[in-house]
């Protein structure tokens, strides 16, 4: 998606949109509400504008895509990733500035990111996890200290790819959750689930959050967004 509108323009058009989302969250009685993402291009990579080491201007094809031979044009990976600043700050403060309910803000998790991404630059796509995962709690972090009230973290991809949960999705999703405090800010991980992964899926989880909550006293809660038919590995 990109934005018809400019600068002021642009900006005055997001926070008309965030505000009206939040009026109709309220008006229809949720304890929970969220800005609607009204500034993102997209789910995925807009917290990545503050990242060294990808390139969400000059993307290339990515030729397995989704885990199906369907060339897609992708941001690139191009070096280490690192974060320089906050993406989303602003926006909570701007939605908590406009209600008095708790908010809720979503990130794409590490193996969603890989998976949406061209890696140029990583050997080891479970270094490139846990590099993902570090700048993801650096967000975290941040939205915590301007008084974010829940956290989602966005895996459809672990629907995808079985394998790659046991491999190093435990451990990269631990380091996103690393020192978030667990009684003023949980963290719920999203997937669409396969009917044969979810077992495999909760005990990973399960293992994720022990692991978490021993280092960073830290929740993870499982919600299971929709079933589909079993996916081929």
């Amino acid at each position: 998606m990109t934005f018809r509108q400019e600068g002021d323009a642009l900006r005055e058009a997001q926070d008309d949109a965030t505000i009206v989302t939040l009026r109709e969250q309220e008006e229809i009685g949720l304890d929970l509400l969220t800005d609607g993402e009204q500034r993102r291009e997209g789910f995925i990579f807009h917290m990545a504008r503050t990242w060294d080491g990808i390139d969400l201007v000059n993307q290339a094809p990515k030729e397995i895509y989704r885990r199906r031979h369907q060339a897609r044009v992708v941001p690139r990976i191009t070096g280490r990733i690192a974060r320089r600043a906050p993406a989303t700050v602003e926006d909570v403060r701007f939605a908590k500035a406009h209600t008095a309910r708790p908010i809720k803000m979503a990130l794409a998790g590490p193996m969603t990111v890989i998976d949406s991404a061209l890696n140029e630059a990583y050997k080891d796509e479970a270094e490139l996890a846990l590099d993902v995962a570090a700048a993801v709690n650096a967000e975290l972090l941040d939205l915590q200290a301007a008084g974010c009230d829940m956290f989602q973290l966005d895996e459809p991809a672990m629907t995808r790819y079985h394998e790659k949960v046991f491999d190093y999705v435990s451990r990269s999703s631990s380091r996103a959750a690393t020192t978030i405090r667990q009684s003023s800010s949980p963290i719920a991980t999203s997937f669409s689930c396969s009917a044969a992964l979810i077992p495999a899926t909760r005990r990973c989880l399960r293992s994720t959050a022990s692991s978490a909550r021993s280092r960073a006293r830290s929740s993870i809660l499982i919600r299971r967004a929709s079933c589909l038919r079993p996916i081929a590995a």
